[in-house]
């Protein structure tokens, strides 16, 4: 708060002179004022949990980790190479102060650990943290930790939403992800190495930049959702998310196995794009009721499979995806029609459209692309720009029942 707020000076040191130069403030002090001034620093209560006697300890180790000092709180900053610890506990405090993160070097090339368990009091997790940890099977976490989880020593937020770290040497023959969790963190399974073959399910949207980095015994990766979205470097066009090896000459991600899902999918684009072998699962469908299938895909064929995007999440008309229908999308739709005039190929015409762009593009649900889809999306342009103001415009489901 304001009143606890202190002017602090700032002091330098020039060693290797003669004699040592000292500094306060920017201006030349003799030493017998800097030790006067210093030393009523070493002494002041910094924070209310206590800092009277750690004034220089920026950095101090206990144990086999070392930790570095941010004024209010300790980073368990790496684990020491001379350690052989097959298991570590990062404590609670340090010195009186709370150990609350891990920093991205905590691990760093270490061959030893197999188990580490963290306190409660943790709420910063580099998620490099524990990826170069080569034989880490286990992370267990304290069941009052706010923020992070642990289930069979894998990592999660704490409401499992979201899985953030696989141990490296955890051995699996079949992972299957909660049915909580959403996404996929940020070098979640990086460097794995017992990670063979893995589906993501349904439930699961987001797979962060990373995540399956440099496994290199991963072979297949089957993608069920079509709308899960794959996270990465878009602009270089190296495949940083799922990759097995680098090639130091060609300065190239590589993946030998493959990548399964859907016709029209984002993992279709994430694997054409970056050069990845990808296996269709065929044409998507999406269950509208517990008992009842229909199918979103635009085809001419009458073979179907099930599971992926529930109809609901799809907005008929916006085509590209902007959460706005505009005559932008009416076009997007004429040259998908005009595409599949022009070329023999069933599928032409969708190239760079997901699944559920396909779907808000058929319009009027008769399993076609055609120019009257795109007049359909231009007359509830036009409906918006005249009576929205009246507050009286329809959804377009509504608009195409009272069309």
């Amino acid at each position: 708060v304001d009143d606890k707020i202190e002017d602090i000076d700032s002091f330098s040191v020039s060693w290797g002179t003669t004699p040592n130069s000292y500094t306060r403030n920017g201006n030349t002090i003799s030493e017998s004022e800097y030790n006067k001034y210093i030393n009523q620093y070493k002494t002041k209560n910094w924070i209310e949990v206590g800092r009277e006697n750690y004034f220089e300890d920026l950095y101090c180790r206990v144990g086999d980790i070392y930790y570095q000092y941010f004024f209010d709180y300790y980073m368990a900053w790496f684990v020491s190479t001379e350690s052989k610890a097959s298991s570590l506990t990062i404590p609670q405090t340090v010195n009186g102060v709370p150990v609350t993160s891990i920093s991205g070097m905590f691990l760093i090339n270490n061959s030893t650990l197999k188990t580490i368990n963290l306190p409660s009091s943790i709420n910063n997790f580099n998620y490099y943290a524990f990826c170069e940890g080569h034989e880490l099977t286990t992370i267990n976490i304290d069941a009052a930790n706010p923020y992070f989880t642990s289930k069979d020593g894998i990592m999660y937020n704490k409401d499992m939403t979201k899985i953030i770290k696989f141990p490296t040497a955890k051995n699996v023959s079949a992972f299957s992800f909660p049915q909580s969790v959403t996404s996929i963190g940020r070098y979640a399974f990086a460097w794995c190495t017992g990670v063979k073959t893995i589906t993501i399910p349904e439930n699961i949207d987001s797979i962060y930049d990373h995540a399956f980095y440099l496994c290199p015994n991963l072979s297949s990766v089957t993608v069920e959702n079509v709308c899960c979205d794959f996270w990465d470097n878009w602009d270089d066009y190296k495949g940083y998310t799922i990759c097995n090896t680098y090639d130091k000459t060609s300065d190239s991600y590589n993946y030998l196995g493959v990548i399964r899902g859907y016709d029209y999918s984002y993992a279709q684009d994430y694997a054409e794009y970056f050069g990845r072998t990808f296996i269709s699962l065929g044409s998507a469908s999406t269950t509208t009721t517990k008992t009842t299938t229909t199918s979103t895909t635009i085809s001419t064929t009458t073979t179907t499979t099930t599971s992926s995007t529930p109809i609901e999440s799809v907005k008929l008309g916006d085509v590209n995806d902007d959460n706005k229908i505009t005559p932008v999308d009416a076009s997007l739709t004429l040259l998908t029609y005009a595409k599949k005039q022009t070329q023999s190929d069933s599928n032409a015409g969708f190239e760079g459209l997901t699944s559920s762009q396909i779907a808000a593009a058929d319009v009027n649900k008769d399993n076609r692309i055609t120019p009257v889809d795109a007049s359909l999306i231009l007359g509830y342009y036009s409906h918006l720009q005249t009576d929205n103001n009246f507050g009286n415009y329809m959804t377009m489901e509504e608009y195409l029942n009272h069309s």
